[in-house]
């Protein structure tokens, strides 16, 4: 399904279905060009599990707007995202997460 993604315009991608998204895997997400990673809509990313969360590149992350960076802090800070599966845990603990998207969307320390 990577080559799919790949060859997917900017607009197919912000059309494709959160249960499309659902099914996407670590490959097709890595297979993500920036400017397809960037078509996502915030409705998609607030869609996203904490599976395709741990997918994202640093590149991809760098390239998240702030809505869409909202999205997910709300996702983490819901009941689901309170399940963090622990390979994300391992990698940047919940609450340092969230800490963080906070100092990025709102200046706080």
């Amino acid at each position: 399904m990577a080559s799919l993604i790949t060859n997917l315009t900017t607009a197919q991608i912000a059309a494709l279905s959160t249960g499309n998204l659902s099914r996407l895997t670590s490959e097709d997400w890595l297979a993500f060009s920036t400017e397809q990673f960037q078509a996502l809509t915030t409705s998609q990313f607030a869609s996203l599990s904490t599976r395709a969360v741990t997918n994202f590149t640093t590149a991809q992350m760098g390239v998240i707007e702030s809505q869409d960076l909202r999205a997910l802090t709300r996702y983490y800070r819901s009941q689901e995202g309170a399940t963090v599966h622990t390979d994300l845990r391992r990698f940047a603990p919940q609450e340092d997460l969230i800490d963080h998207f906070d100092q990025i969307l709102y200046g706080s320390t």
